[in-house]
């Protein structure tokens, strides 16, 4: 994309998996070597190219996609997750400290449940769909879109004194 338009302006970084849910003790090293690398590696990667580029120009703007377990524990047999979606967090903050000297904005998302074709496939059933929406205090599950509209305005120069959030997405399951 830089050979094509010249200059990398803004990132966003959004990968991630969620493994069966088990106890913590039950995950194998297998497992968390998937997750670990898919979650935290994979952006911190990322990461480490765009700001490589961002650097030549001294300004940018990325944006990662973190998770609502991130910001908080989980009881629900979810460590594994969350352990990950914490250190995309702590990545952020850190990385947006780094190079906020260099004009370089870093932030995450942290959305609650989102409602895509994903989700419903894993969860199997329109029960779970709707137990999961029942968590978050709106008593429905975010649309995709309403987390773009996020991304989109961490990314806008409205945004240009924002650097290091984490911003929770999420129907007020944080409240």
């Amino acid at each position: 994309m830089v050979n094509r338009f010249g200059t990398l302006d803004i990132a966003i970084n959004n990968a991630g998996i969620s493994p069966k849910r088990s106890l913590l003790i039950d995950y194998s090293e297998d497992i968390i070597d998937q997750v670990m690398n898919i979650n935290v590696k994979s952006i911190f990667f990322c990461l480490k190219y765009e700001i490589k580029e961002m650097l030549k120009n001294n300004r940018g703007v990325i944006v990662n996609t973190a998770s609502v377990m991130g910001l908080k524990g989980s009881d629900m047999k979810h460590s594994l997750y969350t352990a990950s979606k914490h250190a995309v967090i702590g990545l952020t903050k850190s990385a947006a400290l780094e190079y906020v000297r260099n004009g370089i904005r870093i932030n995450a998302v942290c959305p609650g449940g989102v409602d895509t074709e994903i989700h419903r496939t894993n969860t199997g059933t329109d029960v779970a769909t709707k137990q999961m929406a029942e968590m978050h205090p709106m008593k429905r599950m975010a649309k995709p879109e309403e987390i773009a509209y996020a991304i989109t305005y961490l990314c806008s120069d409205e945004a240009s004194f924002i650097t290091g959030v984490a911003l929770p997405v999420d129907g007020g399951l944080l409240a």
